[in-house]
């Protein structure tokens, strides 16, 4: 988020955490649905347990494109209802 005003990135970012707050300039939201309007992409920053229901979120958002960038997924196997 630093890096983005640092070098003016032109777009709208909306933060979301799990605790309000402010990151540089922008206040943090408590849920995607909180977001007024529909990004275009979505960057998930989760451990893997909780990627499954950060992606239903956003896929009842309308947000069609994500980058997922996790760690924690050894913990799914065949027989679990992790992602594959």
């Amino acid at each position: 988020m630093e890096n983005l005003d640092r070098f003016g990135f032109p777009g709208k970012v909306f933060p979301v955490a799990t605790k309000k707050g402010k990151l540089g300039k922008r206040k943090i939201l408590t849920s995607v649905n909180k977001i007024k309007e529909t990004p275009d992409l979505a960057v998930i920053l989760v451990p893997g347990r909780f990627v499954p229901e950060t992606l239903i979120a956003c896929a009842k958002k309308g947000i069609r494109h994500v980058i997922i960038e996790s760690g924690g997924f050894t913990e799914f196997d065949e027989g679990s209802q992790g992602i594959r």
